[in-house]
């Protein structure tokens, strides 16, 4: 994986991170797949799990995709 690429996967995971940490509502956060098997390539997309509570999923969702 180029450089530039495993920057930009970091840093949009970092900021996912910091944004679900101080939701109350978000019970589990993980990556699956690729990061999971750590066999991340410069293809793989960010497969992302979340344990949320389902009054808040779709405030949650709002969140991330303003977050990419």
């Amino acid at each position: 994986m180029n450089c530039m690429h495993k920057e930009i996967r970091e840093r949009i995971i970092r900021e996912i991170s910091e944004n679900l940490n101080n939701k109350t509502c978000v019970h589990a956060c993980w990556l699956g797949e690729s990061d999971a098997n750590n066999e991340v390539d410069s293809f793989s997309d960010i497969d992302l799990f979340l344990c949320v509570d389902d009054y808040k999923i779709d405030e949650i969702i709002l969140n991330l995709l303003i977050i990419i």
